[in-house]
Formats: structure tokens, sequence, C-alpha cells
């Protein structure tokens, strides 16, 4: 199976889309898309899960998900 086909898989199960995060999410993933070399701190039960999930499906939209 390719690698794209793969992803695609795995994120069909992802059922959450930006409409579905608060503000302070999407901010977060569109924070973390332009800067890469960068970390997510955030408390616990504010989404880290759901941000990440977000971000991987962002970059595999964009297919800049590296490694796969």
């Amino acid at each position: 199976m390719a690698r794209s086909s793969v992803i695609d898989e795995l994120f069909t199960r992802c059922v959450r889309g930006p409409e579905d995060l608060h503000d302070y999410q999407n901010y977060s993933v569109e924070w973390l898309y332009e800067n890469p070399f960068s970390a997510l701190f955030a408390g616990t039960g504010l989404g880290k899960t759901a941000i990440i999930y977000s971000l991987l499906n962002k970059l595999n939209q964009h297919d800049e998900l590296p490694g796969f």
C-alpha cells in the first residue's frame, strides 16, 4: 500500500475538523504549522491530542508529512 493511501486511511477516522475546535486550538494548529521547529505546552484538558491530529491532517492534505 502506498504511503499516501496509508495516511489517508488513518485520517478517515479523524472526525474533527477546524470548525469543531476552539479558537485557541485552531490558533495552535496554525502557529505550529507556520513554526515547524516549535513545541506545544498546554495544560491538562486543553486538547493537545486534537491539536496535533489536526496539524497532522493539515500536513497530510498539503503533502508535507515527512517520513511516511
